[in-house]
Formats: structure tokens, C-alpha cells, sequence
């Protein structure tokens, strides 16, 4: 009887000081600040706001996402703060007025049954990837929906087994069901609240949820002057091209580089199967994948950088612009931080179908990176070549047709017809040049 008191007194100490406490698991809050973006301080109460607003005092931003601070919330506050502050300094430099586009909103997920307390936290876009938190507000919402679900249900068990213990207090049979059924019960609600602590013992990872982050798909708008002449799919240009002597002759499977591995991300080995380049499993290599990276390095040596090949293709590995045997090169996100590493050079996307701005820009001897997909070609011979997917330089105009440099096959193409890129043959196509 002493020990089931004890118990008894136990489960109230419990109950009484851990459930006000809000289910705090972590010594930490992350507070918003006005002037700033976030901060943390030591948790060495019950609640975040509290000891939020008695550090910052006025420069203190109510949490908007509940009294607890969130790590996640606040990393999407951070990015919000630098996106804006970014965007600010690019308005200050603006020397003329642009069109405003209108910004991007993120798809917000809409859940067939609600779950009581779970609001989504928006995606935070940036030119070339989309990060969202929804799978980690989705998980927090269910443990907590769980954790309030589960005091219900023991609290109902405890009671059930009090009026046990009660009514049968002249049968010990009843009486050992009930404390049975109250031990149980108080056992199971110590586990469900101790979940957090288990997992974050057993490897803290299991309860860090990171961002999840898609690439961003970006949108190629097409200016009042850049507006698409029907008449520039049979334009028929004079002769204007790039010498070869001015402009680097690399080829992705040049003796220098022909197998050096085309890493992933955080330089991890790709791995592909069996193809027509390799009838067994092996490593991508620069010969194989590397025409996005052999592409850019032409372009950049051009204008006097010192690159080759495996420099362009370690840097796209460690932006995460290679990631597959099977998906190429991302040029899109390769082009987004061509900068960061060649900081005198820029890099922006055109739109396929803008042939004339295409033809003004290759007159003034500006080389253009371009996809190839499922565009055919003309070879040095006359024959026709089809590739499905494959970078290449544009080197100038002639006739209706652009002059390429092909870095794959010595046996590839020199021209393209005009009409593919008007006809959707052509998947992207990028200006890279100095500043």
C-alpha cells in the first residue's frame, strides 16, 4: 500500500510540473529580432516569448510560430532577412525603372484532415533552388497532436483504474487490477514523453529535420524587347563567327581529362551502370557527362579565365550542380553561382526562341552555352546528326544557321539550323560573359 502511494504521489509531482512546462525538450530559444534576423539565448524558464522580450526588450519580434522556439522557423526568418536584404541593395543600385514582376508564391500543402495546430511555414525560394519545412511542421504537429492525445487516454486509464481501486476495496483481485491498469498507464505516458529524449540519445540526427530543397525550374519571361518574330525562324544572317584560335578548342574527351571522375555532391563518387560507354559499372567521368562543365570552361577561357574542364566540373560538384550519371549538369544552378567563383564574370539564362537577340549577341562575338535536345545538326561532311541531350557553344551566325562548336565527338556538329531553336528543339541557353 506504501509503495502504490508513492506511486501515486509520484505521478502528481509529475504531472504538476512537467505538463505546465509545455513539453519543453530543448535549453534553447530563438528569438526574432526587428532589426536583425534571429538569435539564441538559453531557455532557463518556461517560456520562450518571456525570456525572448526580457533580453530584447523592444527590439524583441513576437514568435509567430508558437511559444517554443523553432530553429527551422527562425533558419526561414534568417534567409527571409538576407532575400530582402538583398533585394534592397539591388533596388538601391538601379539606375533605370524595370517592369515589377509580381513575386513567386510557394504551393502551401492542403491536408484532407486537419491536424489541430499545424501551420505550414513558407518555402523559401531562391534563383535556383525551392526549400521547404512542411515534412518537419507535418512530423512536430503529429507528435504534439499524439502527445495531447495520449494524456487524454492515460488520464481517462487513471481514473478508470481509481474507481477500481475504489469500488473494490473488498476484493484484492479488483484492487490489483486497478493499480494494474494505473502503472500501465502512467508507464506508457512516460515513454510517449520521453520519445524526443530517446531519439536524441540514440542519434540526435533522427530528430533534425532539414530543409527539404528541390531545384527551382526558372522561369525565362520574355521582355517588350525581347518579343518573338515569327520571321526569325527563315532570318537569314551574314556570316559572323568566333575563330577557332580565339576560342579555347577543349573536348570533353580530350587525353588530359578523358577519365577524371565527374564527382556529386560534397565530392561523393557517382557511380553509373552498364552503357554504351562502359558495358560494366563505373564512375561517371568527364568524358561521359562532362559537356555542361566543357561547355562553360569554353566560354570562360574565352574571356582569359585559366580554366579547363575538371576545374568547371569540381565546381559544379560542390554547388550540387552534378548529382546522377543520368541527369547531366544542372546549368541552371551552375550559372546562379558562376560568380561566387570567377567573380569578374556573369552568367544569365536567354530564352531559346529569341533568335534574333540570340543572332545580336553572337555579332558582337559573345559565345553562347545551349542544350541540345533532340535537335539535329549539320556535320562538317553534310550529314545530319541528332543529339537527345548535349551541351554545346554557339560561335556565331551564318546564312539561317548558327555556328557551333561541338565539345563531345571529333566527328560532331558545326551549324545548327535557327528553326530548332524556334521549334522547341533546344532545352536552354545562357550568356556568360564579363562584367
Amino acid at each position: 500500500m506504501k509503495t502504490f502511494r508513492k506511486t501515486i504521489l509520484l505521478v502528481s509531482l509529475f504531472i504538476g510540473i512537467v505538463l505546465p512546462t509545455q513539453f519543453v525538450f530543448a535549453a534553447e530559444c530563438w528569438c526574432g529580432l526587428k532589426n536583425t534576423d534571429c538569435s539564441v539565448i538559453p531557455l532557463t524558464g518556461s517560456d520562450c516569448n518571456v525570456e525572448c522580450t526580457n533580453t530584447y526588450k523592444e527590439n524583441f519580434e513576437k514568435i509567430l510560430f508558437g511559444d517554443i522556439g523553432s530553429e527551422s522557423v527562425c533558419t526561414i526568418k534568417h534567409n527571409v532577412f538576407l532575400a530582402k536584404e538583398a533585394d534592397a541593395k539591388k533596388a538601391a543600385a538601379a539606375t533605370t525603372a524595370t517592369p515589377s514582376t509580381p513575386p513567386k508564391s510557394s504551393i502551401t500543402p492542403t491536408l484532407n484532415v486537419e491536424i489541430p495546430g499545424l501551420t505550414f511555414s513558407p518555402a523559401v525560394i531562391s534563383a535556383s533552388t525551392v526549400k521547404s519545412n512542411f515534412l518537419a511542421d507535418y512530423i512536430n504537429a503529429i507528435y504534439l497532436f499524439l502527445i495531447g492525445t495520449g494524456v487524454v487516454f492515460v488520464i481517462i486509464m487513471v481514473m478508470i483504474g481509481g474507481l477500481q481501486y475504489t469500488i473494490g476495496a473488498g476484493s484484492e483481485a479488483q484492487i490489483g487490477k486497478g493499480k494494474e491498469r494505473i502503472r500501465n498507464a502512467i508507464t506508457g505516458l512516460v515513454l510517449l514523453l520521453c520519445t524526443f529524449l530517446i531519439l536524441k540519445t540514440t542519434n540526435p540526427q533522427l530528430v533534425t529535420m532539414k530543409m527539404l530543397e528541390l531545384q527551382n525550374v526558372l522561369e525565362e519571361g520574355l521582355g517588350n524587347n525581347e518579343a518573338v518574330d515569327p520571321a526569325d525562324a527563315t532570318a537569314n544572317y551574314p556570316s559572323v563567327s568566333i575563330t577557332a584560335g580565339q576560342l579555347p578548342q577543349f573536348k570533353q574527351c580530350a587525353g588530359g581529362w578523358k577519365s577524371t571522375p565527374y564527382k556529386g555532391a560534397n565530392g561523393a563518387l557517382v557511380t553509373c551502370g552498364p552503357n554504351k560507354h562502359n558495358s560494366a559499372n563505373h564512375e561517371d567521368n568527364i568524358c561521359e557527362s562532362g559537356c555542361g562543365p566543357t561547355s562553360t570552361a569554353v566560354v570562360l577561357g574565352y574571356y582569359g579565365q585559366n580554366v579547363s574542364p575538371p576545374i568547371v566540373a569540381d565546381f559544379a560538384s560542390s554547388i550540387g550542380a552534378h548529382t546522377s550519371c543520368s541527369s547531366g549538369t544542372n546549368l541552371a544552378k551552375l550559372c546562379d553561382k558562376i560568380k561566387s567563383k570567377w567573380p569578374d564574370m556573369t552568367c544569365k539564362g536567354l530564352s531559346p526562341k529569341n533568335t534574333g537577340v540570340i543572332a545580336n549577341l553572337l555579332t558582337q562575338k559573345k559565345p553562347i552555352v545551349f542544350s541540345c535536345h533532340k535537335c539535329t545538326g549539320i556535320r562538317k561532311d553534310g550529314s545530319a546528326k541528332t543529339y537527345k541531350g548535349h551541351f554545346m557553344v554557339l560561335t556565331g551566325v551564318s546564312g539561317n544557321n548558327f555556328t557551333v562548336f561541338d565539345v563531345g565527338s571529333q566527328n560532331g556538329i558545326i551549324s545548327v539550323p535557327i528553326s530548332e531553336f524556334v521549334n522547341d528543339k533546344i532545352g536552354s541557353t545562357y550568356l556568360i560573359e564579363k562584367k
